[in-house]
């Protein structure tokens, strides 16, 4: 008699039905607490989707930490002691995390290179706060501290090249919720009519400009790959739009500049002959130059300023060379291990009464407050991440997600020369993925070389 191997027994319908009934009463419970409160609508909301989210991003890592980098641009707190939806995401990232590399039971070697330079770059900022010339400033430590948690997760998370296009959907899809803000915040008729700036849930408009800029490049990737579905064409094309929007909506200069430079190296490095590279540039100028014929009146603060640079005219530069002459003056006397990062402020209020909390430049940011050696590193570490992976696209069947990375890496290097933002984590990640891909390329690369050296087995 043939053994038959049992199979477990399918769950029937009465089975759900107890799960059934539970939910129903849940969602009738709070339905007629929404009705009769409707400030009771966003914890309603809350207690329905949390179980499935947490459900979600336990079973999935790389989907935890792609949302808590993409909340992190979000200036909103969830009420007081200053809970924020990415210290949450964080904390649930981390634990996802540490849970996946137990489950995997060995750890993912890390980018060599981009380690030693993140350590002593760590080391030079930690010294300079401790030899700051006013006071320590514990919040940059903190913040330079959750973007290399970031990157570190990031290694262990993305284990192969296509791992990449999760990051890069989810950045695309939380442009599209800005937007949806921003489009609250800054209707047309209100860019148009009032030339009023508008910067969502991001919190700023320059901020919002440099954040929709950092996203574009995915969105292209999304659009032009031959990999994905039609419906994440069509999520990268709308993308495209969300992010010319939010331009239009921020009139940030350093965040146009970032779209720009992201356009025209996403454009050049996508293509794999010299005519496909010069028709996709030829393709970006008409679009970029159709985005400024139509965009609101608001935007016009954008192409004044660069008509008067072509011009040989005065450029509005909202203080930033005052900046940049006092950093400077500061610069030749600690030229080292820095002043610190709350000295720009201290003496910008001492020569000028207005106190201002940093330099309105990264580059030289970094330059006055930790000197000399970290700003080279501050230069090198994004530079060198772009060329790493762009160098290694044709051999990568991921190639486009490399090239947005880089493209978006480039685009925050623009807007960092006259931008604030130092130690984002939104900025740093791109980064880190520059040099993870890269690794994960040679990885799988060095893997086929030695199957192919490896004698064919006799019959």
């Amino acid at each position: 008699m043939m053994n038959v191997p049992l199979r477990s027994p399918r769950r029937s319908r009465a089975s759900w039905a107890p799960v059934v009934v539970l939910l129903g009463a849940i969602v009738a419970a709070l339905g007629v607490a929404v009705s009769q409160d409707p400030t009771t609508s966003v914890i309603a909301a809350a207690v329905i989707v949390a179980p499935f989210l947490l459900y979600f991003l336990v079973t999935r890592p790389l989907f935890a930490l792609a949302v808590t980098n993409s909340v992190h641009a979000y200036s909103i707190d969830l009420g007081g002691g200053f809970v924020s939806p990415y210290k949450i995401s964080f904390a649930l990232a981390i634990l996802t995390t540490a849970y996946h590399v137990r489950k995997r039971g060995s750890l993912l070697p890390l980018p060599r290179g981009f380690s030693v330079a993140m350590l002593a770059f760590t080391m030079l900022v930690i010294l300079g706060e401790v030899f700051a010339e006013y006071e320590s400033s514990p919040m940059v430590l903190v913040e330079f501290g959750s973007s290399l948690l970031t990157f570190l997760m990031a290694s262990q998370l993305i284990e192969k090249t296509s791992d990449g296009w999760v990051l890069a959907k989810v950045n695309v899809l939380n442009l599209l919720l800005v937007t949806v803000t921003v489009l609250r915040d800054g209707s047309w008729s209100m860019l148009e009519g009032n030339m009023s700036r508008a910067s969502g849930i991001i919190g700023q408009p320059n901020a919002l400009g440099i954040f929709a800029a950092n996203i574009l490049p995915f969105a292209f990737a999304l659009l032009v790959t031959r990999t994905t579905q039609t419906r994440w064409r069509v999520v990268g094309f709308i993308g495209i739009l969300a992010s010319v929007y939010c331009q239009w909506g921020a009139a940030s200069r350093g965040g146009a500049s970032a779209a720009v430079a992201a356009t025209v190296i996403f454009a050049w490095m996508a293509g794999r002959t010299l005519s496909r590279r010069v028709l996709a540039i030829g393709t970006a100028v008409l679009a970029i130059n159709l985005a400024v014929m139509v965009a609101p009146a608001s935007f016009t603060r954008v192409t004044d300023t660069f008509s008067a640079g072509a011009q040989g005219g005065t450029i509005d530069t909202s203080e930033r060379a005052d900046h940049v002459a006092l950093g400077a003056e500061m610069f030749p006397h600690h030229p080292w291990l820095g002043h610190g990062f709350s000295a720009f402020g201290y003496e910008r209020s001492r020569t000028t009464g207005s106190l201002g909390q940093s330099l309105h430049s990264a580059i030289f940011a970094v330059l006055v407050s930790y000197g000399v050696f970290a700003g080279i590193l501050f230069v090198l570490m994004p530079v060198a991440g772009m060329f790493r992976v762009l160098s290694r696209r044709d051999t990568s069947p991921d190639r486009l997600v490399g090239v947005a990375a880089a493209a978006a890496v480039g685009g925050a290097f623009i807007a960092s020369i006259s931008g604030s933002n130092i130690f984002g984590s939104e900025n740093w990640s791109n980064i880190a993925i520059c040099y993870i891909l890269a690794l994960r390329i040679d990885e799988t690369n060095d893997a086929s070389a030695r199957r192919a050296r490896q004698p064919a087995a006799t019959p």
